[in-house]
């Protein structure tokens, strides 16, 4: 991306929010807060802005977008329902099949605002690169109070993938959004830490009303078919295209090789230490704890040489939602630290979130050589 500006940071206020809505009408992305991690936002049916989306992150054009709505975007239609309110907006088709619609309906009422994306078909102000072609659109509302007041104020639609450069550590402070987009964006409005952490849900809906989660977050599949009755299958990609965002093989990734492992240190084989112990060509380790059990021990640090170990722990209390909130700012710490390989040696109890962390933590080791057994 060529043409660097200035980048402000401004703490979530009435006057960052209305900077934030001027941009936007300006056809500017700008970095705003939700619950999940920090995004990127543009007009989502603007075209033009959708394109500087892409370019600030480096994105290619074949990995699709989310659009975000408020309730105050959606009340504004006068329509009787969610769903009615999506199509009146031209982002949902009018032409849905009754169970899809009912599945549709119970999920927006039930599920948002929170971290839930649903993917229906789209409607006709969607521009094509919001999709990257393909004849669906997912769909969020944030539960978070400044992407909302964003909204809100805009008066419309926004996409807002995650504000990093593309396969990069999604942000989830503002300082990390700016250490990824510094002199790409104009704007980043800090709204603090992310509450979840990890990407929203993502799940389609089928015409005949039933579900394909695309990629687990903090609503699981339990969850979803609490609310439609019916059970959730897990669904690959299309045609050698991501059916949905962050389904990429690598992504989440920092610079640093990673590698993830649940074996306590403990249990580690010969093999497996002989091996961590050829990687550290200059005797510095990152290491990733999912609790205090899984800390490497003196007999381990001894074993591998005695390495200089960064060390940095994801959940004292062992549960994945606590380790999936540290996870990317930890990653982050990490990666800065320049170790020659980040073992992150997690085994959380699972409170909802195990799924989305064991995925996020595959993609981001993605093209790293595994430890033997």
């Amino acid at each position: 991306m060529s043409g660097a500006v200035i980048t402000t940071v401004l703490p979530a206020s009435p006057e960052a929010v209305a900077a934030a809505a001027q941009a936007l009408a300006d056809g500017e992305p700008v970095v705003i807060p939700t619950e999940t991690v920090y995004g990127l936002a543009a007009d989502a049916v603007d075209a033009v802005a959708v394109a500087r989306v892409f370019a600030a992150k480096d994105r290619p054009a074949d990995d699709p977008l989310i659009v975000h709505v408020s309730p105050g975007l959606l009340a504004r239609t006068g329509a009787d329902d969610r769903l009615a309110a999506l199509v009146a907006l031209g982002l949902v088709s009018p032409a849905l099949e009754a169970a899809c619609a009912r599945t549709a309906l119970a999920l927006l009422e039930g599920c948002w605002p929170g971290p839930l994306t649903v993917v229906l078909p789209r409607g006709p102000a969607v521009p094509d690169a919001v999709t990257s072609g393909l004849p669906a659109v997912a769909l969020r509302m944030p539960e978070h109070p400044v992407a909302l007041a964003v909204i809100d104020a805009a008066g419309r639609a926004l996409v807002a993938p995650s504000a990093n450069r593309f396969g990069r550590i999604s942000p989830t402070h503002a300082d990390a959004a700016r250490a990824e987009l510094d002199g790409r964006v104009r704007l980043i409005v800090d709204g603090g830490a992310c509450r979840v952490g990890v990407e929203s849900t993502v799940v389609r809906v089928h015409a005949d009303g039933s579900l394909g989660l695309l990629r687990p977050g903090a609503i699981t599949p339990e969850q979803l078919t609490g609310r439609v009755g019916s059970a959730v299958t897990r669904v690959g990609s299309e045609a050698g295209r991501a059916a949905s965002p962050g389904r990429t093989p690598s992504h989440y990734a920092p610079r640093t090789p990673l590698v993830v492992t649940s074996t306590p240190p403990s249990a580690w084989s010969d093999a497996r230490i002989a091996d961590l112990r050829a990687r550290l060509s200059h005797g510095r380790l990152g290491w990733l704890a999912g609790s205090d059990a899984l800390r490497p021990s003196t007999t381990l640090r001894d074993a591998l040489g005695a390495p200089d170990v960064v060390e940095a722990l994801l959940a004292s209390d062992g549960r994945a939602s606590t380790a999936a909130r540290h996870l990317y700012a930890t990653l982050r710490s990490l990666d800065e630290a320049g170790p020659d390989v980040i073992v992150a040696c997690v085994d959380a109890q699972d409170d909802g979130l195990a799924e989305a962390l064991t995925d996020r933590l595959t993609r981001a080791s993605h093209g790293t050589r595994p430890l033997p057994p």
